[in-house]
This record gives C-alpha cells, sequence and structure tokens, in this order.
C-alpha cells in the first residue's frame, strides 16, 4: 500500500490542530453564550420573585391594618410595620433590577408614589384606629381610597409580571436553542475530532504494516543476496578453472616440455609456440569477458549507452533473441554512477528474464531522458507473465522482480509490469530529484 507523502501527513497534522483551536473556541463561544443565557433567566426570575414579595407585602400591610382596626389585635402593627419598611427596599432592588428595561422602569417610577400613597392611608386609618376616635366614616373614605391605590399597584404588578414572563419564555426559547446547538456543535467537533484520530491511527496501523513488511523483505533480499553471492562465487570459480584454468594447464604443459627439450624439431617447436600463443589470447579473451559480464568497464569510462548498447550486442549474440536497443546518446548526459548501476542492472535483469521466461523472438530496449525523469522500458513478444508474480516482493523470488522493485525504490521510482499482446511490458520511471548530471567527470 503507497504511504502518504510527508506533506500530506503534515496537512492532515495542521487539520488536526485546526479542528482542536476550533473546538475550543466554539465550546467557549456557545459555554459563554450558554452561560449568559441561562443568567438572563435567572435575571427574569429574580425580578418576578421581587414582584411577588412586593404583592405579599402590601396585602400584608392591608391585612395587618383591617385586623387591627376591627379587632384591636396589637402584633397586627409589628406586620404592618415590618411589611411597611419592606416594601421601599423592594422597590429600589426592583428599580436596580430593571434598569436596562425602559418600559419597566417607568412602571416602578409609578409604583413607587402609589405605594408611598397606600403606606400613608394605611398610617392614617392605624393612627385614627390607636387614638380610639371612631370615625367610621373616615375609616371608611381612607377604605375606599386604598381599594383604588391597591388596584392601580395591582394592575401595574400584574403588566410588569406579564412582561417578565413574555421575556421569560423568550429567554427560555433561547436557552433552549442555544443548548441544542452546544450539544450538536460539541457533537459534530468530538466527531470530527474522533474520524481524524481513526484516520490518523489506521495510517499509522497501515504504514507500521508496511514498515514490518519491508523489514522482513529487506532480510529476504539480503539472505537471497548472500545466498546468491555465493552462488555467483562458485559459477565465477568454475569459470576460471574450466575455462582459464584449462587454458593455463595446457600453456603450462608446453612451457615444460620447451623447458625440457623434449621438442628438438624447430617446425615442431615453432607449432608449440604459436600453440602457446593462442593458449593466451584465448585466456585473456575469456578473463576480458568474465570481467565485463561482471562489471562492464564501459560503465564507469563511457557511460550508460555504451553499456548497455555492448550488453545488447552480446545478449542478442548469445541468446537468439532479436533485440534492439533505443537510446540517443546525444540526449543521454552522464547520470550518478549509482543511478547509471542500477539502470544497467535494471536492463541486465530485464533481458534475462526475457531468456528465461518469454520464449520471444523479439526485444526492444528503449532508454530515455528529460527533465522531469529517466524511463527505462524493455518490451518482448513472448508469452507473457503472471499476474502474481508483479506483486512478488523483493526477496521471495530472488534478485528477478524484486530485486528490480528494491533498485527503483532506492531512487523513489516506479515499476510497472503488465501483459502486452504479445509479451511482456516492463517500465521503469525515476524522477528527476533523484538523479543529476556528473559533473567533473574524468573521461578515459
Amino acid at each position: 500500500m503507497r504511504q502518504l507523502s510527508a506533506s500530506t501527513n503534515w496537512l492532515l497534522f495542521g487539520l488536526g490542530v485546526v479542528l482542536l483551536v476550533l473546538i475550543a473556541f466554539t465550546a467557549d463561544h456557545t459555554t459563554k453564550v450558554l452561560s449568559d443565557s441561562e443568567q438572563l433567566i435567572a435575571h427574569t426570575l429574580e425580578v418576578k420573585t421581587v414582584l411577588g414579595r412586593v404583592r405579599a407585602d402590601v396585602l400584608a400591610a392591608e391585612n395587618a391594618r383591617l385586623g387591627y382596626v376591627l379587632a384591636k389585635d396589637e402584633p397586627r402593627i409589628e406586620q404592618y410595620e415590618r411589611a411597611s419598611h419592606e416594601l421601599p427596599e423592594w422597590v429600589e432592588k426592583l428599580r436596580g433590577l430593571t434598569g436596562d428595561n425602559p418600559e419597566q422602569q417607568q412602571r416602578v417610577n409609578t409604583l413607587a408614589p402609589l405605594l408611598s400613597q397606600r403606606l400613608q392611608l394605611l398610617d392614617e386609618s392605624i393612627v385614627l384606629s390607636k387614638g380610639g376616635k371612631a370615625d367610621q366614616q373616615r375609616q371608611q373614605e381612607l377604605t375606599l381610597q386604598g381599594r383604588v391605590t391597591t388596584y392601580q399597584i395591582m394592575a401595574l404588578l400584574d403588566a410588569m409580571e406579564a412582561d417578565e414572563s413574555r421575556r421569560l419564555q423568550s429567554r427560555e426559547i433561547i436557552s433552549q436553542r442555544t443548548y441544542r446547538e452546544v450539544r450538536v456543535t460539541l457533537a459534530i467537533a468530538f466527531a470530527g475530532a474522533t474520524f481524524l484520530l481513526l484516520v490518523v491511527f489506521w495510517r499509522l496501523i497501515v504504514e507500521l504494516r508496511d514498515r514490518r513488511r519491508a523489514q522482513d523483505a529487506v532480510r529476504r533480499l539480503t539472505a537471497r543476496l548472500l545466498q546468491l553471492q555465493d552462488a555467483e562465487r562458485r559459477k565465477v570459480a568454475r569459470e576460471l578453472h574450466d575455462s582459464i584454468g584449462q587454458y593455463f594447464v595446457s600453456l603450462k604443459m608446453n612451457l615444460e616440455m620447451l623447458q625440457a627439450g623434449q621438442i628438438s624439431d624447430p617446425a615442431q617447436r615453432e607449432e608449440v609456440l604459436t600453440d602457446c600463443i593462442q593458449l593466451l589470447e584465448h585466456g585473456m579473451i575469456e578473463s576480458r569477458t568474465l570481467s565485463h559480464l561482471l562489471h562492464p568497464p564501459l560503465l564507469d569510462e563511457v557511460g550508460l549507452h555504451s553499456a548497455v548498447q555492448w550488453y545488447v550486442d552480446g545478449f542478442t549474440k548469445r541468446s537468439g533473441i532479436d533485440t534492439s536497443l533505443d537510446i540517443n546518446p546525444q540526449d543521454f548526459p552522464r547520470l550518478t554512477p549509482e543511478l547509471e548501476t542500477a539502470a544497467f542492472r535494471i536492463i541486465q535483469e530485464a533481458l534475462s528474464n526475457v531468456f528465461r521466461h518469454s520464449g520471444a523472438q523479439k526485444c526492444w530496449v528503449m532508454v530515455t531522458q528529460d527533465d522531469n525523469q529517466i524511463m527505462v522500458t524493455v518490451r518482448d513478444n513472448g508469452k507473457g507473465i503472471g499476474e502474481h508474480v508483479v506483486e512478488l516482493q523483493p526477496g521471495s523470488i530472488g534478485m528477478g522482480i524484486g530485486g528490480m522493485r528494491q533498485r527503483v525504490r532506492e531512487f523513489s521510482g516506479e515499476l510497472r509490469m503488465e501483459n502486452v499482446h504479445p509479451g511482456t511490458l516492463v517500465e521503469v520511471v525515476i524522477p528527476s530529484r533523484s538523479f543529476s548530471s556528473a559533473e567533473a567527470r574524468v573521461t578515459v
């Protein structure tokens, strides 16, 4: 699975930070709005409570006056004095609570003199009753005037309570709506944060899994490389023993005969010397061929173009597969030694797979380069490749496809393999950031 790039990871991290900041800001703002709404509701309830206390004290004062006037009940005087003393305090508190409401302030300003007038009437009635004067007519007049004043007071209190009830209902609706908005906002923010955490956690799990796979692949590839190294050493040893070694044995035998003086005939001696020279030439050719196969000197001396051309020509002769090479040396500058070696080994392995597995009669190799990338393409007209082989990881099939993929991965490139009609297409693309033209390179 393809891992996220560093920029994408930073983008996810930035989104996470932004989301957390938004959650904090939203929670602070909505909590403040909800707190303000609740404070307004509490304020309205307090105003209604004070209005209720005013109403209760007015009624308590009237009942106390009436009980004293009719029954001369002395404790009633204390009730009256307590109620008459509390009423101005409640009015002032009501004035302070309704300071933000001009209509209520106007009603309070009207209520205050009415309460003062009502208390004066009640005081006069109590004073008359205390003096023992049986002025029933004046008491009746005071009672009638008090009823009118009380009616006005109660009307004002009813209007104020109705206004506060409307405000309370409106503020409760706003509070409930704000509460719902807070819940929805926090739920969305929590869901977003949870989703982001799940995405990051999932990506972490995937990357850890891919890293474990890559580590396992590297271990398998390393083990396979050691095996192939041993196999290559055995192959080189056999080549030295079976070819170059045999030439040296024959050469030694001829030289020993010449040294021992076993050949006296000048013509026969000339023939042996000629044979010695030929044996030396064959040994030189075999050693040069073996050296070129292990690491072509043209790769270091001239560059990728000449090394690939030499290898393709030799591959055509050895395999009998008609192989053509498309590479323009004028438009193909020198690359870094590491990249040139990797490209050569990829072509070498791809052609080796063509020879061993494809059954093709023709093969095409193309190497191109521009400012953005280098592309290596190897195509044959053989029987194709199984889909399961394309997915094999490095180390699972030796240095074949897995090794090619590993080499390409080292340069942040891409390896694509697919079946075409007919044959197989192997395409390697390496981005420009992975290579650069060699500078001050000495060409021998």
